[in-house]
């Protein structure tokens, strides 16, 4: 029978938003849940800082760190035009190359 193993590092939770909402909410909560290594993108296709960047240290950052919980990092990624799923592609990506990505695997033993 095989047994799924855990890796023995932390995961990296990418999460992509677009802004701030009820369903960006429950997934940075999940995610809050599960590690403490969380990353999340947001494209931006303006020049002005949309308003979650705006926002981001003071509505999700603060208070977090208040609470003494981990806090997640916002990378802005710039997009010409509406173009979002090639920049979010290239992110993750690159987060998996730098971080010590470890994925699941099945153990056939």
């Amino acid at each position: 029978m095989a047994v799924a193993r855990r890796p023995e590092l932390p995961h990296c939770i990418q999460l992509p938003i677009e802004g701030w909402s009820l369903i960006t909410e429950k997934a940075l909560s999940f995610a809050l849940g599960i590690s403490s290594d969380i990353r999340c993108a947001h494209v931006q296709t303006e020049e002005e800082p949309d308003p979650i960047c705006q926002d981001w240290e003071k509505d999700v950052v603060a208070p977090l760190r208040e609470a003494g919980r981990c806090t997640p990092k916002l990378d802005t990624l710039q997009s010409p035009f509406c173009y979002v799923l090639a920049p979010v592609v290239d992110y993750i990506l690159a987060v998996e190359r730098e971080s010590r990505f470890i994925p699941w695997y099945l153990d056939r033993d």
